[in-house]
């Protein structure tokens, strides 16, 4: 059962990380093609801004995606020490 859980985990991971990943393409098509123009707002302020934002999104998927049960049992430390 244990084996099955770090599957599932691995899973979650997965998929946040590759959410994250097509924020960050989407974001900074969006950016280059449709809002900046100027060469220094495409190629340094656009992928700044994505790179936030897939930061943000992974963090916040990742918290109650991967690590929802450390979230649940923030007062529990025998938790931690175990799992």
């Amino acid at each position: 059962m244990k084996e099955q859980n770090g599957i599932v985990r691995f899973i979650f991971f997965t998929a946040t990380r590759t959410f994250g990943t097509i924020v960050d393409v989407g974001v900074v098509w969006l950016l280059t093609d449709f809002v900046f123009e100027d060469y220094f707002l495409v190629n340094v302020v656009s992928p700044t801004i994505s790179f936030e934002m897939a930061v943000f999104v992974n963090f916040i998927t990742s918290s109650y995606l991967v690590f929802r049960n450390r979230i649940d049992n923030k007062g529990s430390t025998l938790h931690y020490a175990t799992s």
